[in-house]
């Protein structure tokens, strides 16, 4: 059979001499602690603005930031930070478990703050 008669074969492109590198599939997950971090903030404008403001209005928007917000970052926080813990390459921040608690408690203590002052623009019949 003559050289001229066969066909080449139609191929693709040509093999690279080396495959790129693949990424490595296991990152080490930490804490996510821009959510806290935004809880925290969240909480710390919500008191100065307590206390600057006063009055029913202040003690609204301070009770806005510092209970939904707040609670709201602070739940973004824990679910994200559970599905980083359920992988096997989590590794635990002693400063995450700590600001959660100082979050947590400087929350409660504005969203009381904020209710009293609430209660109080009620109870004398004046709004501020």
């Amino acid at each position: 059979m003559p050289a001229s008669s066969i066909a080449a074969p139609i191929s693709g492109p040509a093999p690279a001499d080396e495959p790129p590198p693949a990424p490595s599939p296991h990152r080490v997950e930490s804490s996510p602690l821009g959510l806290l971090a935004a809880a925290l903030c969240a909480v710390v404008v919500a008191a100065g603005v307590a206390f600057m403001l006063g009055g029913g209005t202040g003690g609204v928007i301070a009770w806005v930031l510092a209970g939904p917000i707040a609670v709201l970052l602070v739940g973004a926080f824990l679910v994200s930070d559970g599905r980083r813990r359920g992988t096997g390459w989590y590794r635990p921040q002693e400063i995450a478990v700590w600001l959660l608690r100082g979050t947590i408690v400087a929350s409660v203590l504005v969203v009381a703050f904020s209710s009293f002052l609430i209660a109080n623009e009620i109870a004398r019949g004046r709004w501020t």
